[in-house]
């Protein structure tokens, strides 16, 4: 399995664009389908899909990179699973995903999931980045 460390370190060079789009080409040379989009205070993880002949891990290996990624760059990474089995969410659960049930529609609140950045040691793409809109 590719160790992905380069992709999260790139994020302190190249910046979070870069860094973005070349985990999207790693994960497709792995086998993993990978949607994402950003601005200035959030990446949004809309689809993460591992083909079926790809080892299982690979996604996690991906996942991992991604929050790495995001930590690097103090970034808040949301997702809406589109199925919220107890499982899927477990899974995400390990990446530092939480759910918020608050609100009137339990259960769509319940697919929105939320991941704060963790602390790094020495973040390097936060405030200096000038990021786009939307990607």
């Amino acid at each position: 399995m590719r160790d992905l460390s380069h992709v999260v370190e790139s994020a302190k060079e190249e910046g979070i664009d870069a860094a973005l789009r070349s985990l999207g080409e790693e994960a497709a040379a792995m086998g993993v389908k990978l949607r994402l989009r950003y601005d200035d205070r959030a990446i949004a993880l809309d689809h993460i899909q591992r083909s079926a002949d790809t080892p299982k891990g690979t996604g996690a290996v991906v996942m991992e990179a991604l929050c790495g990624i995001a930590d690097q760059c103090r970034m808040r990474i949301t997702l809406y699973a589109s199925e919220a089995s107890d499982t899927l969410l477990g899974y995400y659960g390990r990446f530092g995903f939480e759910t918020d049930p608050r609100g009137d529609d339990e259960a769509m609140l319940r697919r929105l999931a939320k991941r704060r950045p963790r602390s790094v040691s020495r973040p390097e793409c936060g405030d200096d980045v000038e990021l786009p809109a939307h990607r």
